[in-house]
């Protein structure tokens, strides 16, 4: 987390960024299913996320790069691109399904925790989510923020992602409010 911060200040530097992560509320993070759900569906999502949890050993998988693609809008959007290793699909593939039953995918701006900040691109992307970024179309990343950066870390890096977390989003599909976090323990 603490690297993915450090790149989102370097790109901060540069004026371009509208996104700031931190550690508390705009986290860093790979996001292995999006959508809606109903406030009263939370514990049944979390007793599922809990049992995901109970039996996924924490997930090792390199940044190979930074990655510079574009938004909806056009915008260049740099990411650190994850490999895609077989633990990684899977338990993505995993939370898609345990959760399908509990998901909608109909968000609006309203719904995300700063709807004034929040364009109408981060709601479409959300309810395009399982046909442009599941199953065989998932794509693991983290998104650094709004413009490009030159490399200055070195790649591949490594790390371990320990957490399960399901999130309220922000503008352009930030973790903004951890709502609940499960350990990986497999």
């Amino acid at each position: 987390m603490e690297a993915c911060v450090r790149l989102n200040q370097e790109l901060l530097q540069s004026g371009e960024s509208r996104i700031v992560l931190n550690t508390s509320d705009c986290v860093p993070h790979i996001s292995l299913a999006m959508g809606c759900l109903k406030e009263e569906d939370l514990p049944a999502v979390e007793l599922v996320l809990t049992e995901i949890a109970s039996t996924v050993q924490p997930l090792t998988p390199p940044i190979s790069r930074l990655m510079v693609g574009r938004t909806s809008t056009g915008e260049s959007l740099l990411s650190l691109l994850i490999e895609p290793t077989r633990q990684l699909q899977s338990l993505h593939e995993t939370v898609m399904r345990r959760i399908a039953p509990y998901m909608t995918y109909d968000a609006t701006r309203e719904m995300f925790v700063d709807p004034h900040a929040t364009r109408a691109s981060s709601a479409q992307w959300v309810n395009n989510y399982p046909k442009a970024a599941s199953f065989e179309r998932f794509s693991p990343h983290i998104t650094i923020g709004i413009g490009s950066l030159e490399a200055s870390a070195p790649f591949p890096m490594d790390y371990r992602a320990s957490m399960l977390a399901l999130c309220h989003l922000g503008h352009d599909c930030t973790c903004r409010r951890i709502l609940f976090e499960a350990m990986l323990r497999g």
